[in-house]
């Protein structure tokens, strides 16, 4: 717990050091993103990304197929700005995901050294998560976002720390 709470008070440190003066919320140049995210509560893949002044939202789409394997990931973030510098915002984070995979193989009977057959298997899992993040400028253009927080996975099962990451090409 003690390493938990170094990490998030080391993380909002950084962001209030990066820039003691603060921006004007009219200030945000680019309230559009587009670019790749990855994270275990909200999901892999192309990800849009909306902020317009203290609210902002995120979706994040992505898959892959392998023969006739498919694995499908979706996922939604809500942000929340409680520090805007220069540099980096701080901000808190709600984010959603849901993934879906699909697939085959082909079953062996040990009893009679017989193939049993082809199986499909389909399994769906929804994750969330809340924590802290920063985006971090990288470029009057590029940001890079970092999150940390705590996740649920398969709809409560599991809950532990959870982290998100992702890059943005601003429009």
């Amino acid at each position: 717990m003690k390493t938990k709470l170094s990490i998030i008070a080391a993380l909002f440190a950084f962001t209030l050091g990066i820039s003691a003066q603060t921006t004007s919320a009219s200030s945000k140049e680019f309230k559009h993103g587009i670019g790749l995210a990855a994270g275990a509560t909200s999901g892999y893949g192309l990800s849009y990304q909306y902020f317009p002044e203290k609210v902002g939202v995120q979706l994040i789409f992505g898959g892959i197929k392998y023969e006739s394997d498919i694995n499908l990931s979706l996922g939604l973030i809500l942000k929340y700005e409680i520090i805007e510098n220069q540099k980096a915002n701080l901000y808190l984070y709600q984010s959603n995901s849901l993934y879906y995979s699909k697939y085959e193989y082909e079953g062996y009977d040990y009893d009679t050294g017989q193939s049993s057959g082809r199986t499909i298997e389909k399994d769906y899992t929804i994750n969330n998560g809340f924590g802290v993040g920063t985006d971090i400028s990288m470029g009057k253009r590029l940001s890079l976002n970092v999150m940390g927080g705590v996740g649920s996975y398969d709809i409560l099962q599991i809950i532990t720390v959870t982290g998100e990451v992702a890059v943005f090409y601003r429009i």
